[in-house]
């Protein structure tokens, strides 16, 4: 009462109860829907303002930050760890995913990167362990079982590492999240153990919430994340077909999400057991390659013995 039309479309602009804006357009019916489509109106026009020209892009291309982050010469050529970017692995079980993890965040650790791992499975303690035979030969069980004693060096190795697992974060994603602010990088081992932050029901549900929630992160943080997925039984079949998707347990999103994607590949009993294949099926920003690299799984090291780029899939390049 006593508020002109004019007077009542500005309330109604600013009422950000709930409770009062339903009031409110119950009343003045007429001036509320008034009020909401020149809100709209408005909104359309200052995008219309936004609209830029080509050469605005053209300023961006030239000051676009490209981040790959430093392995090592068999690794870096292939920009596997990008920051910003989410790299996805995927493998069977027991084909040495967490070996070719541990490794790869070793060397980011010696190229003085900082990063966290989180562990969903493995006890960190265990974990440290793996960590500490790529470089000091003692022998896995002389460490664990304390027949050995540690290097002193490895505090000073390691003192840029965090390491958690679910005692600490309960396998939560938003527990996990806090630790991402100013890192390097970030390792999950593995994908399917984690909780996302949004509620879900179904294996289904959950590894789609947390392939665009991780994604999201990556950026937030500006952080390269390496997580690593089991693979569906679906996929089988297509382990040594050649074809672009990966049947990562859970979604297909979990593929089509990532930035970057690698298939490991082993024939333990084979000819060549301890070599394994890296089949890089998608990368937003080089060509996808096929690397084939040898393996000691008593230390956890890789080694490069030859690569094919892989052309013909070549998935959006920068």
């Amino acid at each position: 009462e006593g508020y002109s039309p004019f007077e009542l479309i500005k309330i109604s602009e600013n009422l950000t109860n709930e409770a009062t804006f339903t009031w409110f357009k119950n009343q003045f019916p007429l001036i509320a829907e008034r009020s909401a489509r020149e809100f709209e109106q408005r909104k359309l026009q200052q995008l219309q303002k936004q609209r830029t020209p080509i050469s605005i892009v053209r300023e961006e291309l030239e000051q676009l930050q490209f981040h790959p982050l430093l392995l090592n010469e068999d690794f870096d050529p292939y920009y596997l760890i990008i920051r910003g970017a989410v790299t996805r692995i995927s493998a069977f079980s027991n084909i040495g995913k967490s070996k070719l993890g541990y490794y790869l965040l070793h060397q980011l650790l010696k190229n003085g990167k900082r990063g966290v791992l989180f562990s969903t499975e493995v006890p960190r303690a265990i974990v440290l362990a793996n960590l500490i035979l790529i470089d000091h030969d003692l022998g896995f069980w002389n460490v664990v079982k304390h027949k050995v004693s540690l290097p002193p060096v490895i505090d000073d190795q390691f003192k840029n590492l965090e390491i958690y697992d679910v005692r600490q974060t309960k396998n939560k994603l938003e527990l996990m999240e806090p630790f991402f602010k100013g890192m390097d990088f970030v390792f999950i081992d593995f994908v399917q153990g984690v909780i996302p932050k949004e509620r879900t029901e179904g294996l289904y549900e959950k590894m789609t919430a947390y392939a665009f929630e991780i994604q999201a992160m990556a950026q937030q943080y500006e952080c390269a994340i390496v997580d690593f997925s089991q693979v569906s039984n679906s996929s089988l079949s297509d382990l040594h077909a050649d074809v672009g998707f990966i049947g990562a347990k859970g979604s297909g999103d979990l593929f089509s999400s990532a930035d970057i994607c690698a298939l490991l590949k082993r024939d333990k009993t084979g000819a060549n057991p301890n070599e394994m294949v890296i089949d890089i099926r998608k990368h937003k920003y080089c060509p996808p390659q096929i690397l084939n690299v040898d393996c000691n799984f008593t230390r956890g090291t890789f080694t490069k013995s030859r690569s094919q780029v892989q052309f013909d899939t070549f998935d959006s390049p920068l």
